[in-house]
């Protein structure tokens, strides 16, 4: 997963984020990290529908690996394709399936791109464990952590509309939030949620 907007990681230099929870909407995947960073990644998918690469190949290309081809952007297609003929050309094969195409070895970035992941909104302190999204508002989600926080939040914006800490144990230096582990809204009130702490608590 590459990141187009970083908090605090090294330039130049591709981080590798340990995922813990995700949620899906209409127009993203919304992505809860263990350092705390929540990342937007896009859920459009490619096209394309464009078949000269193959037909200007010596090859021919079966069902299953047309299907990988329409997937790819063309620049990768193309790259593929000259990679295919000439591993083809050594084992004297005219006709490619979907197996063949792995069984290249081919450059596996051009199959399966990395995300471009953005790290716009607001983090948690420590790992976000749940993320909800609201059955009612396409742009509202929940976000939980360890941290005890729950942060109501709008996709359009980078700060949390609403934030609050969960229950707090202890008293002076050893007080503590209970970390938080769920969260859920209600499918018949529109403002109504819920969120689970590690001690078995429900707030609503």
């Amino acid at each position: 997963m590459s990141i187009s907007r970083n908090m605090g990681l090294t330039p130049g230099r591709p981080p590798v984020v340990g995922g813990t929870t995700l949620a899906v909407t209409q127009s993203s995947i919304i992505i809860g990290s263990i350092g705390g960073l929540l990342l937007r990644c896009s859920a459009s998918t490619w096209r394309n529908e464009d078949n000269t690469a193959q037909s200007s190949s010596t090859l021919r290309f079966e069902q299953d690996a047309t299907e990988i081809l329409h997937q790819l952007h063309p620049q990768a297609q193309k790259k593929l394709i000259r990679h295919l003929e000439i591993w083809a050309a050594s084992g004297r094969k005219k006709y490619i399936n979907a197996r063949d195409i792995f069984t290249s070895k081919p450059n596996f970035d051009l199959i399966f791109p990395s995300f471009e992941a953005i790290t716009e909104f607001e983090p948690h302190v420590g790992p976000i464990t749940a993320i909800a999204t609201s059955p009612f508002h396409r742009n509202l989600f929940l976000t939980v952590g360890v941290d005890g926080s729950f942060k109501l939040r709008s996709a359009l914006q980078s700060p949390a509309l609403s934030y609050s800490t969960g229950v707090i144990n202890g008293v002076g230096r050893d007080c503590a939030p209970v970390p938080l582990y769920a969260a859920d809204w209600s499918k018949a009130r529109p403002l109504v949620f819920a969120v689970a702490g590690g001690e078995g608590g429900v707030q609503i």
